[in-house]
């Protein structure tokens, strides 16, 4: 009897649910009930039953807008159950289900949870409502309601562009910062009276901002799985002027797009959410996560747009939509500003824009997974509910796999649906629109997917037939017999029509073929609009994503594509309503269907590009805004950070980093494509990626599947190999991703592999007994050491993911300034060579190729140099000898070799790899994003002696400067080369009668050495000896002038020996010589000794330009002293060119444009009056020097002293005028054969 009461009641409760018909009364009869104790107490939204009896509790829930009854439950209770109770309720409590009496006179209301906000100013604000103005930062609003939540709009203050994408679908770059007015009614009575709206964007650093519309954003925290009833106020800013409004809920999912709302009125647009868990793969360096939703977010953006009042009602579970997408239906997040066509756009996105208003919409769709994937369906898939649809769209990432692998992977989807009573709807896929696709002469496209439609029809039909064993045994039979034999078998069972096993609860959706119908008309469309004689490709477009400046995507819609894709969807979901009586199977599909087309919005309409935007030109156009960039781009989109090759020689995986901003818009998929090479350089083969590198996703991506041009293609000892990422296209059937050769693009930098022969410096920061907190300092840990009059830091520091450090670091820093600051102050951080394996010092010398490697952040300020250096002490804490690599500029730029060569961001790591070729001096740098860029390294491009001649320290150094900035894994190692090159030098004579030149050996003009070998010239007759550094290939031809006399060609003779002094100077701009050559210079210096010594009281005052006496051998001073004297040789000459024949060339002298460098000194006019005595007429044995002094001045066309007798006289600390030719020279000599 009880069963049958219970059966009665369940039946007449479903009848009112779904009739909505009975209402419950609001009390109960005193006479009605049986007497007792009987009462119940809230606690939010758990009820505790007070009762002195057994009892059944009825809670009835009710339309909070009409008070129809929407949803009866029973429960049988007994005093303390507890139960939960949605808001808005009432609870009755009835003796059985066979009385049915009263045990409460009144029925317990449940207070039903709103949250209402009224924008605009804090003066006007409506009873029971919450204050938004322009100042409430979510970020910063210590208000909350009165249930602890707190609310606030996002994207209005400096830290706007820390708030993820996955928040609420609105891409900010730091920078970015919304402005937000107010405004309000001539009257203000109502929360909808007064408003607030964007006004534009205000970017922080300086530049201008773009022009355009950006959004208001508000954001209040609410619960994970819960559902939310919202309805947004929208109106216009200025009350005066038309409105054109767009809403969104959650990540972007529209609900109104572009609707106009006239002046004046006020729209109010109404929607039901669902917060729930979304995996979501890792973009820009940061891990894959779980997003658990807890923020209830709202957008409205569009011209004049703003909002009045927004009000929240927590409800009970509705219809969901839970999306299974690739990235051609997940959501997007939208640029700022906002333009439609710029942004990336899903279909299954764009539903809420149609669905019932009832209906809510949880998409966990991503970029780059197809139906395999399991990370995505089980992060919330546990919350499909009866009364649910399970949207299921997938088809462009089963490159390797196609159809047959997609049905086999669909199973799970109805399964689980099934299991708790939702519906599961599977969808074909949208196509592409590359160029081999299009028919210009029929406009009509050619689909590359319809195999997965295909594939999902066969299936649902089968289980509307047949039912879940049959489905099972079509795909057994695909799997094991291939899909012909599968169709075959899956006809037969279709054939038998309904059977008692069929399923109720799927429905097939193509949008395969409707797409590109769509993608037919609306190129038509676009002709028409043209005028055009021709159907064009482009024409379509203006519907698939890309930003101005760059190309169009051809396998991603935008905004409006997914708007167009989304409205198709619905209207076959009506054509099955319309049809449902076309076949058994029709009928099934329409009825499962049918809650999503019931009261669908049947007055919004897919968006439609304008005639303005179509006549701006071939999209992206003109009309397109500019797109804000903060962070400086990269020249590619990605970078190949690293490949693996096994054992074996077969390709394992490639590391391809998706950069955030770049020159070059990727707008299409990537392929890597690796080109091996035999030992003698000829191509082997290549190798190409199956799965794409992605454009949608930012960060890290690891390609695993490949193909190679040759079967058993591998890597063999002694082949070298290169690889890049080219645009793709997808070919689709067994070709899968190939290069895109109709729209030929190149993604990223050649990568090459390097050998680290031996490892220098290898640095991961990872010291023990360190928390990595942000505070502890660097020096002292792994040779570290900072010093410099700045106040500098060095910091060790951290990034995490899941509690687990991925990355450590040291953060450098300095203010460039001392700690008083009273002055400009110096930065220094040096880290010591690694110990070698044998225990002895590692050095880095002149021969060889270097690689320095680390990965930088930009932080803050600039000038940094990055290099090696030698001699680090006390009084050198930037070493004694030094080269600086690269540096790094205020603005996160990078120069080298005196010009730019990419760039480095904040919140971003790049890698920066530095190859230091000793051999050949250059010097090649290669950034994350950019090409690599070699240029002559003078230090080592040269014929004289490189320097500095050791490096045994890696230097950071800034001086006057404000710097801050991250390095993480820096490597030093040296390199595997080739053998070097062999260099030839060639020497002459212009005049066999004076003399002639030979090597070694008379007669012998001409020898190869290998590269970089110190080689000895001698030239007969003149006794010289010159030590040349083979870089390259040399000439050396020996002039001789004739004179008339011996001491004339005497003077020539030391003009010579000056000017190859001078040339062997210009070798050395650092101001260190090699100590091989000290030993030629002491003849030269020991003239300007005895020239330029001064004497005062009998001492010495100008010590630095005196060679000093040690054991009888004169030699040259040390390092620190020839730098303060290279500045008196150096104003002698200034090379036209570096002459590369030391020796020769002398004719040039009478025309050379001796130029005056400096003050007009008693010095430098003495230096460049020598310089010119060769070109005085007449020259004796003794050269007048004061007349030498005013000739060479008149020459150089600088000031005559008054007295130059006088300034000979002081310089000379001596009456005699008279430079004596003859005992220079011949003491020139002597030395010359002592070989000093």
């Amino acid at each position: 009897m009880k069963n049958n009461l219970k059966k009665l009641l369940c039946a007449a409760l479903s009848t009112a649910m779904i009739a909505g018909s009975i209402v419950l009364p609001m009390t109960a009869s005193a006479d009605d009930t049986t007497g007792g104790n009987y009462a119940v107490t809230l606690d939010g939204n758990t009820a505790t039953i007070h009762s002195s009896s057994n009892a059944y509790a009825i809670i009835a829930s009710y339309d909070s807008d009409n008070g129809t009854l929407q949803k009866l439950d029973y429960q049988q209770v007994s005093d303390g159950s507890k139960i939960n109770v949605p808001s808005g309720a009432r609870i009755m409590l009835w003796d059985s289900l066979q009385n049915m009496r009263p045990l409460l006179i009144e029925p317990v209301n449940v207070p039903r949870k709103m949250w209402k906000f009224d924008f605009g100013d804090s003066d006007n604000v409506a009873t029971g409502y919450y204050s938004v103005t322009k100042d409430t930062a979510y970020s910063t609003n210590t208000t909350k309601t009165s249930d602890g939540k707190k609310f606030g709009l996002l994207g209005t203050d400096e830290k706007a562009y820390e708030v993820g994408t996955h928040i609420d679908g609105i891409d900010t770059q730091e920078g970015q910062v919304v402005v937000v007015n107010s405004g309000k009614k001539n009257t203000v009575t109502s929360a909808t009276d007064d408003f607030l709206g964007a006004v534009g964007g205000a970017p922080i650093k300086g530049e201008p901002a773009i022009e355009g519309d950006y959004p208001i954003r508000f954001s209040m925290d609410a619960e994970n799985d819960h559902y939310y009833k919202v309805k947004v106020y929208v109106t216009g800013l200025n009350q005066t002027k038309d409105a054109v409004a767009t809403v969104f809920s959650e990540r972007r999912h529209p609900i109104i797009t572009e609707e106009k709302i006239a002046a004046g009125e006020t729209k109010e647009v109404e929607f039901t959410a669902t917060l729930q868990n979304v995996y979501i793969k890792g973009r820009d360096g940061v891990k894959d996560f779980t997003y658990n939703d807890n923020m209830l977010n709202v957008v409205a953006v569009g011209d004049n747009v703003a909002i009045s009042a927004i009000e929240v009602e927590e409800v009970e579970a509705c219809p969901t939509v839970w999306m299974y997408t690739d990235s051609t239906g997940c959501d997007y997040a939208a640029l700022q500003p906002f333009f439609p066509l710029q942004n990336y756009g899903g279909t299954g996105t764009f539903l809420s824009k149609y669905l019932p208003k009832g209906v809510a919409i949880s998409n966990q769709g991503d970029g780059g997974i197809n139906a395999s994937d399991s990370v995505h369906w089980n992060a919330a898939n546990a919350n499909i509910g009866k009364g649910d649809f399970v949207y299921v769209q997938y088809g462009h990432n089963h490159k390797d796999d196609g159809p047959l692998g997609y049905l086999k992977a669909i199973p799970k989807y109805y399964e689980k649906a099934h299991s708790v009573g939702a519906t599961t709807i599977y969808v074909g896929p949208i196509d592409r629109h590359n160029t081999d696709q299009f028919d210009a002469e029929t406009n009509t496209w050619k689909s590359t997917l319809n195999g997965f439609s295909k594939a999902a029809k066969y299936y649902t039909e089968v289980l509307i037939t047949g039912g879940k064993t049959e489905a099972d045994n079509f795909v057994a039979k695909a799997t094991s017999d291939g899909l012909d034999a599968g169709y075959a078998y899956a006809d037969t069972v279709i054939k038998k029509g309904i059977t008692a096993n069929g399923a109720k609860d799927v429905v097939f959706i193509d949008l395969n073929q409707p797409w590109l119908d769509w993608m037919k008309a609306a190129g038509a469309k676009v002709k028409e609009i043209r005028g055009s004689e021709v159907y064009e490709k482009n024409a379509v477009d203006y519907y698939f994503r890309g930003v101005r400046g760059g190309g169009i995507d051809g396998t991603h819609p935008n905004d409006a594509g997914a708007d167009n894709g989304a409205y198709l969807f619905m209207q076959e979901a009506l054509k099955l309503q319309n049809n449902k009586a076309q076949s058994v199977i029709t009928e099934v599909e329409a009825n499962a269907i049918k809650p999503l087309v019931t009261g669908m919005r049947s007055t919004a309409t897919p968006y439609e590009v304008s005639e303005t935007v179509v006549k701006a030109c071939a999209a992206p156009n003109k009309a397109y805004p500019e797109v804000y960039v903060s962070l400086l781009p990269t020249k590619y989109p990605t970078t190949i950070k690293n490949v693996v090759f096994a054992e074996d020689g077969t390709i394992q995986s490639v590391d391809v980093l998706k950069h955030s901003v770049s020159e070059k818009d990727m707008s299409a998929y990537g392929i890597v494509v690796i080109t091996i090479k035999n030992s003698d350089g000829t191509e082997k083969g290549k190798i190409y990626a199956n799965a794409q590198v992605d454009n949608t996703v930012n960060g890290t991506q690891t390609i695993t599947e490949f193909r190679t041009s040759t079967d058993g293609l591998v890597l063999g000892e002694g082949d070298t190999y290169t690889a890049v990422v080219y645009r793709a296209k997808d070919a689709g059937g067994d070709e899968g991703l190939i290069v895109d050769t109709d729209n030929p693009d190149t993604y990223s930098a050649v990568y090459e592999p390097m050998t680290i022969k031996s490892s220098i410096i290898s640095e991961n920061f990872n010291y023990e007994g360190k928390t990595y907190s942000g505070d502890e300092d660097l020096a002292g840990n792994g040779n570290w050491a900072l010093a410099g009059s700045a106040v500098n830091t060095g910091k060790l520091g951290a990034e995490s993911a899941d509690d687990v450090i991925n990355r450590r670091y040291a953060e450098f820093a300095s203010t460039g300034k001392k700690a008083d600051n009273s002055s400009d102050g110096s930065f220094y951080a040096s880290k010591k060579f690694d110990v070698a394996d044998d225990s002895s010092e590692t050095v880095i010398g002149t021969s060889g190729k270097y690689l320095i490697e680390m990965d930088l952040s930009y932080v803050s300020g600039g000038d940094l140099n990055f290099g090696l250096t030698d001699g680090i002490d006390n009084r050198n804490p930037g070493g004694k000898q030094s080269i600086t690599l690269f540096n790094v500029a205020s603005n996160g730029s990078i120069k080298a070799g005196g010009k730019e060569v990419g760039s480095i961001n904040k919140g971003k790591w790049s890698t920066v790899r530095y190859i230091l070729d000793m051999d050949n001096g250059t010097g090649t740098i290669q950034i994350d994003g950019f090409d690599p860029v070699t240029y002559e390294f003078s230090n080592y491009s040269t014929f004289g002696t490189v320097s500095p001649t050791q490096l045994t320290y890696f230097l950071l150094s800034a001086s006057k400067a404000a710097v801050d900035v991250k390095i993480s894994d820096l490597k030093i190692g040296k390199l595997e080369q080739e053998d070097l090159p062999k260099k030839t030098i060639t020497v002459d004579s212009s005049d066999s009668a004076m003399g002639s030149a030979y090597i070694g050996e008379a007669g012998v003009t001409e020898k190869t050495v290998d590269m970089n070998t110190n080689f000895f010239e001698d030239y007969e007759r003149e006794l010289l000896v010159v030590n040349v550094l083979m870089t390259k290939d040399a000439t050396c031809t020996y002039v001789f002038n004739h004179h008339r006399d011996v001491a004339a060609y005497r003077t020539h003779l030391m003009i010579l020996e000056l000017k190859l002094m001078n040339e062997l100077v210009e070798f050395f701009p650092c101001g260190v010589i090699g100590k091989e050559y000290r030993q030629m210079l002491v003849p030269h210096l020991l003239t300007i000794r005895n020239q330029f010594q001064q004497k005062k009281n009998g001492r010495i005052t100008r010590p630095d330009l005196i060679c000093r006496k040690n054991n009888g051998i004169w030699v040259i001073p040390s390092d620190a002293l020839q730098k303060r004297v290279l500045p008196f040789l150096q104003v002698q000459w200034e090379s036209l060119n570096r002459i590369r024949t030391f020796i020769g060339e002398d004719d040039r002298f009478p025309d050379y444009p001796y130029r005056f460098v400096g003050k007009t000194s008693e010095v430098t006019h003495f230096c460049v009056a020598l310089c010119a005595c060769r070109k005085l007429e007449g020259i004796s044995g003794k050269i007048n020097l004061p007349q030498l002094v005013k000739d060479t001045c008149r020459l150089l066309n600088i000031k005559v002293p008054d007295r130059p007798d006088l300034l000979v006289e002081r310089v000379f600390n001596c009456k005699n005028r008279f430079l004596n030719l003859d005992r220079f020279c011949r003491k020139y000599k002597e030395e010359v054969q002592k070989g000093n």
